[in-house]
């Protein structure tokens, strides 16, 4: 039915009967995704979904900052900026790669929660990077090495009864406009389906302020997430 509207490209499909060509994993956008058998005294129902975001690109990511996969790694993907932190720009190639390196790690962090912080951090740097920001780019890097995977699991379960939606901010969290930074976690049962932290347009005066913007905008990604719910049936 797709295939009436656009093109489309069948990769496989995602299943326990291989005698029926069902396949243990497809790679789509580069992401991989698994179908886990359970044991053979399980019932083939109980198998789960595995996501996964492309492995490869910790490998460019440690060889571009010079690192190997043994060295030290860090508990966190970003700091926050402080008075000493060195502002001056980077030459043109350096800010090439800069450009470069980030945008990978934008897209790699779709299907990496923990990090998505730090990526807009880095892409709030992008039109002229300095030594800090090169510094926190190197500084994810080192984070991934310590973390390298992470994988969502999809597990069976009974149909949920409502999305259930968590929300934060940090008040004034952006050191430079002193705007307030939001972040939203939406749930279907267990499973996590959409993931954000974005900066908020408006300087708010209070931390009541930033709150109560936070719980609006995840409040309407909710109501998205529903409707596209509802198309579903």
């Amino acid at each position: 039915e797709l295939g009436k509207h656009m093109f489309c490209k069948a990769v496989g499909v995602l299943g326990p009967k291989r005698e029926f060509g069902d396949v243990a994993e497809i790679r789509c956008l580069n992401r991989l995704i698994r179908y886990v058998q359970q044991p053979p005294y399980k019932s083939s129902e109980q198998g789960y979904i595995e996501w996964e975001a492309d492995p490869r690109h910790i490998e460019i990511f440690v060889a571009a900052e010079g690192l190997d996969p043994s060295s030290k790694g860090l508990s966190t993907p970003g700091v926050k900026a402080t008075k000493d932190a060195d502002y001056t720009p980077l030459s043109e190639d350096e800010r090439f790669e800069y450009r470069s390196m980030t945008m990978r790690y934008a897209d790699h962090v779709q299907d990496r929660p923990e990090c998505q912080l730090s990526a807009r951090e880095l892409a709030r740097g992008m039109n002229t990077p300095t030594r800090w920001d090169a510094a926190q780019l190197r500084r994810a890097v080192r984070y991934l090495i310590g973390a390298g995977r992470l994988v969502q699991r999809f597990m069976r379960q009974p149909m949920p009864s409502q999305l259930v939606c968590y929300t934060d901010s940090d008040h004034a969290g952006c050191l430079k406009t002193r705007k307030p930074i939001s972040s939203s976690f939406c749930f279907w049962g267990n499973h996590l389906v959409r993931s954000s932290s974005t900066t908020q347009a408006a300087i708010s005066l209070s931390t009541g302020e930033s709150e109560f913007y936070a719980a609006v905008k995840t409040s309407a990604a909710g109501v998205g997430l529903r409707s596209l719910l509802a198309d579903l049936n």
